[in-house]
């Protein structure tokens, strides 16, 4: 995913934000997965708290789902960046009054997956069942044929009319399943490419494969089947991604120091309802480890306020950061 070409950090003074938090009808499943890279580490301070760190903030990029959906489509940076800066606070994460003082370069990217569309399989499952069967009858009567031949003391009689033709169908009904089951190959191979990009996406790569092992078929499989049917659902998204902000500016290297990700299911949810309970449940984990993905249901919904900007500078590099990649 690419984020647009021009950052523009927010670099003076705070975003203003005050949502409003009331009790939702169906609890909210949050799923966070946090990276740090191995040589961040934050300083603590004889009082517990963690040093403070000055950034500048990036608005990435918003990736729309398949279909329009005004619950996130209008939703705008600044709505999210004031809510992230809530949480980061807490964190003792500020934005920096001056770029000269930051030491990290926040990017927020976020949007709704896109599924793997399957409208072509039922009617492949259809013909390679269809398909499956004529081969069988196919052999079937080949088989016959073959049989019919055995007569004269037992033994093979020059292979007759019958036989070649039951023999010549036989060959084409084993091409036409041959066919079918390259196309089912086909469509497994988009569908697992997709899995793979939205779990890479959403911070489920690590947790699948602990979860793919031999207790899948030992009663322990619905775990590992929940998380596939995450990441073949739509779910909206907000990723947050530190970069060594100096060394970008001074060698222009884009070094991610730590990314935060969050999702929920997308159906029957609002985004802008969601909004909150995600960044909560994110802000847990900035700046920090998750050790693995964490699923929990959350309480609340967000009817969003106003934002505003006490000072908006462009005087980051316009050289564009790209998101940490989970392995």
């Amino acid at each position: 995913m690419k984020p647009t070409a021009k950052i523009i950090p927010v670099v003076l003074g705070a975003l203003l934000f005050a949502p409003t938090i009331t009790s939702a009808e169906t609890p909210v499943v949050t799923a966070v997965f946090s990276r740090t890279a191995r040589n961040y580490k934050r300083t603590v301070l004889p009082d517990g708290t963690f040093k403070r760190e000055e950034y500048v903030i990036a608005n990435g990029k918003y990736s729309p789902g398949a279909a329009p959906n005004a619950s996130i489509d209008k939703v705008e940076f600044p709505q999210i960046a004031g809510l992230v800066a809530q949480y980061l606070a807490k964190k003792n994460y500020y934005l920096a009054d001056k770029a000269d003082t930051a030491t990290l370069l926040l990017m927020i990217t976020w949007g709704t997956t896109i599924p793997f569309s399957d409208g072509t399989r039922p009617d492949a499952l259809a013909n390679l069942s269809s398909a499956a069967i004529a081969a069988r009858g196919a052999q079937a009567k080949l088989d016959a044929a073959m049989a019919a031949s055995m007569q004269v003391s037992g033994g093979p009689q020059s292979t007759g009319d019958a036989v070649r033709q039951a023999q010549e169908e036989a060959n084409l009904a084993n091409d036409a399943l041959q066919s079918q089951l390259t196309q089912m190959q086909l469509l497994e191979s988009g569908q697992n490419k997709t899995n793979d990009n939205n779990a890479r996406l959403l911070g489920y790569i690590d947790e699948l494969s602990e979860r793919n092992d031999a207790s899948r078929f030992a009663g322990a499989g619905a775990g590992y089947d929940d998380l596939v049917s995450d990441i073949q659902a739509e779910r909206y998204y907000i990723t947050i991604t530190a970069y060594d902000f100096k060394k970008l500016r001074e060698t222009k290297k884009q070094v991610p120091l730590w990314s935060t990700r969050v999702s929920v299911e997308a159906r029957n949810t609002r985004f802008d309802e969601s909004l909150a309970v995600m960044v909560a449940a994110a802000g847990q984990h900035f700046g920090q480890d998750s050790g693995r993905l964490v699923r929990e249901s959350q309480e609340g919904k967000v009817r969003l306020g106003d934002v505003k900007y006490l000072g908006v500078k462009d005087d980051a590099p316009a050289t564009p950061a790209k998101p940490a990649e989970k392995k």
